[in-house]
């Protein structure tokens, strides 16, 4: 049934791909306020490198990298500048010079002296991005085959300037819409690598490939030798069909009564990565370069040859190319080399070391730290990335910045560090009042998944403290001085997630049992004096109660007021009632909450799943920024840090971070420089509205781009897409004026996107 569904819905998005693409394509001239946003992604998994316009060309998950073949200079292109997605698969180039792009949810087109990107989405009918595997030309200049995680798509070239036109979900004997990892086109063929084996069906009649009976499989089923292959990559090579497995490649020999395959001599245990055929310079003939997890392989039609990778840091090589002199590696999880003397050294990119981005923080100094899990912690310094600490770290997790300059760093098993200019020290169960559980086989496994620092204190949640004190405090002026508590003072659960702490008062969450407001005294080092009020989902007094127990974040804004991230939503405790109320968030946000922050015009940020949220306290709105509608690298959030000294708001991704210049949410003195956001304004669910950042009223009034009046209004209530009568106006631009009291105006142009 799932298959089922997935097929009608590429079906339908065929059906309507164009006036999609059209708008998308469009958005760029009025933009989505790209440079508003700048995306930060490591590029050390590169996946295709191939030749542009005589640069080399690499599909990264971290954006396009465009090397200068003779000095190696790196450019990286990401979301922000237009390609919409950092997650690359597949880069081709056809017989026109045009650069055809795969990766999650866009085919991207770069025609020959262009410097833009041309996107095309692929969708579901609830606007999810399918993603994009492997990409292979038809040499016509006409078509492109497609392998997506639902299937195989057929794309028109030429048809309106690019246009989906069918797409394919039922391979022979496979499973419906299994996902297609790779494409080969021949002169009268289309193959296709499956998760449950190899297809090939004749492409000649397209419509044909819609029925299972036309296609001719080959697997476990029906080929002796495949048995617990996994199919990666094909290849056609001097008349033979060249198939690459998780264990080896091959050569798959059909016939109507007969079907074998002869291994090509690899190790075992060999994954092949890729299969790439490529002429021999000054020569008529070929030779197929094999992409393994042991190397680069050289196949002549009779022997295997492994080739030199000298100054490698291992051999899980996953494409390369040749070009002046030179051959550019990509590596499965160490980024780009090329050859150098008798060996390769690495093309620097200037990257971030990790994207899996868990916790981001500024310091006073305005330096930019953050947490990238395996890839330790690093700082953003003079336009470069740099560790912040040389000894090995464990996954970081968490961080903060005392009043004092020094690093705190938190992370999962291995404990905490304080970092100065001067000193790395680390604490744990045997220097501090940190304990550990039994997770890492001894009671030494410290897990720190929040911090947070006042004054003169930094404070810690010490998840499951085997000795039931689970939050952690340690003296700014003196680190050798730590104390904990928990149980015995109230806080009776070890499963703490978030702290924060503001005017005497230290908030602790429970992954399981609510919120901790600690009200601690003057000393928090006395621990007699302490109050503690538990606020959890239970409460028999309803002025205890909280919206859910499992909280993932706490945070306290500059008014003092506590905000709570739970796994259903927001909550904001209200000191007159004292007593906690939920905030309704979109439908289309969350509902998970994971995070919380504030910029100066106390608009409220949240992290969810599916993208960033901005809530106007003063209005009650909110506004959504997703992949669809920002340059937002990832919609799966994970932290937020508001650096109010430049308006930037830093967002944490499991895609790499992303920085936003919050002008939007700035006040606006100046009519005739008066911004409307977000734009492209998209609707998805007729709730959002189209607000402006002008500080005062206007009369708003909005146009069609011929100059017909669509609807009058207030600047500070902000248009929902409708015209005066109530009804749903379509996507398009639109002109806004806004008039105020003294005369003065401002005009301005919007893209509106309606997906309801």
């Amino acid at each position: 049934m799932l298959n089922k569904v997935i097929h009608k819905s590429i079906i339908i998005r065929s059906v309507i791909a164009q006036a999609v693409l059209l708008l998308v394509s469009y958005s760029g001239a009025y933009g989505m306020n790209l440079n508003d946003w700048k995306t930060f992604a490591s590029t050390d998994e590169a996946r295709d490198v191939t030749i542009v316009d005589g640069s080399v060309w690499v599909a990264t998950n971290g954006g396009l990298v465009i090397i200068d073949a003779i000095d190696l200079g790196a450019n990286v292109v990401t979301n922000a500048d237009g390609l919409l997605s950092n997650d690359l698969t597949r880069i081709i180039v056809d017989q026109s010079a045009t650069a055809w792009i795969t990766s999650q949810g866009w085919l991207l087109k770069r025609s020959l002296g262009s410097t833009q990107f041309t996107p095309f989405p692929f969708l579901t009918v609830n606007n999810e991005l399918i993603r994009l595997n492997a990409i292979a030309d038809d040499n016509d200049n006409e078509q492109l085959w497609i392998g997506a995680d639902f299937g195989l798509t057929l794309f028109s070239k030429s048809v309106d300037g690019g246009q989906i036109q069918d797409s394919y979900q039922r391979f022979g004997l496979f499973s419906d819409g299994a996902a297609v990892v790779d494409v080969m086109v021949t002169v009268d063929s289309v193959w296709v690598a499956t998760q449950d084996g190899f297809a090939v069906a004749d492409r000649r009649n397209p419509i044909q490939l819609k029925s299972f009976a036309n296609w001719t499989t080959f697997s476990s089923a029906n080929v002796s030798g495949l048995t617990n292959l996994r199919p990666t990559s094909l290849a056609s090579y001097v008349g033979e069909t060249i198939v690459g497995t998780s264990d080896g490649a091959y050569v798959l020999s059909y016939s109507p009564i007969d079907t074998s395959i002869t291994a090509l001599g690899l190790p075992a245990s060999t994954e092949v990565f890729r299969l790439i055929v490529d002429s021999i310079a000054n020569a008529p003939a070929q030779e197929l370069h094999i992409y393994t997890s042991r190397g680069e392989y050289l196949y002549d039609g009779a022997n295997v040859t492994l080739l030199s990778t000298a100054g490698l840091p291992n051999r899980l090589v996953t494409s390369g190319v040749s070009v002046s002199g030179k051959r550019f590696l990509g590596l499965k999880s160490s980024g780009i080399f090329a050859s150098s003397g008798s060996g390769f050294s690495e093309v620097e990119t200037a990257t971030i070391p990790g994207s899996d981005v868990s916790a981001v923080t500024v310091s006073p100094l305005g330096e930019v730290i953050v947490a990238l899990g395996r890839d330790g912690f690093a700082r953003l310094r003079n336009g470069s990335w740099l560790s912040v600490l040389q000894s090995p770290t464990g996954t970081a997790i968490s961080l903060s910045a005392d009043s004092l300059g020094a690093l705190w760093l938190g992370t999962f098993g291995a404990g905490a560090w304080r970092v100065t200019s001067g000193s790395e020290t680390k604490y744990d169960s045997l220097n501090s009042s940190l304990k550990g559980n039994t997770d890492g086989g001894n009671n030494n496994f410290v897990v720190i998944p929040d911090m947070a620092s006042d004054s003169r204190y930094t404070y810690m949640a010490n998840f499951r403290a085997f000795d039931f004190n689970p939050v952690a405090i340690v003296d700014q002026l003196d680190p050798s001085r730590w104390i904990s508590f928990g149980v015995a003072q109230g806080v009776n659960d070890e499963f703490i997630t978030s702290v924060d702490v503001a005017q005497g008062t230290l908030v602790v969450s429970s992954e399981n049992l609510g919120v901790y407001f600690v009200r601690t005294g003057p000393d928090p080092f006395d621990l007699s004096d302490y109050q503690v009020t538990h606020y959890f989902e239970g409460a028999s007094n309803f002025r205890f109660r909280l919206p859910s127990d499992n909280v993932n974040k706490v945070r306290i804004d500059t008014h003092g007021d506590t905000w709570v991230a739970h796994r259903f939503g927001l909550a904001r405790f209200d000191a007159g009632f004292e007593r906690f109320v939920p905030v309704t968030l979109p439908l289309d946000l969350g509902p998970e909450v994971r995070d919380v922050a504030f910029d100066p015009l106390d608009n409220v940020w949240i992290a969810t799943p599916t993208g960033v949220g901005r809530f106007d306290r003063a209005m009650n709105t909110f506004e959504t920024f997703t992949q669809l509608n920002s340059g937002l690298v990832s919609d799966n959030v994970r932290a937020l840090e508001f650096d109010s000294r430049n308006n930037y708001l830093w967002i944490a991704t499991d895609a790499g971070l992303s920085r936003f210049r919050a002008d939007l949410g700035q006040a606006n003195f100046e009519i005739n420089t008066v911004t409307a956001f977000p734009n492209p304004f998209v609707i998805s669910f007729g709730t959002e509205r189209l607000r402006f950042n002008f500080s005062g009223v206007a009369e708003l009034r909005v146009f069609t781009e011929i100059g017909e009046l669509v609807w009058v209004g207030q600047s500070n209530v902000g248009w929902d897409g409708r015209n005066q009568s109530g009804v749903d106006v379509a996507s398009g631009v639109y002109l806004f004026v806004l008039a105020d009291d003294a005369g003065e105006s401002g005009v301005g142009k919007v893209l509106l996107i309606r997906n309801n």
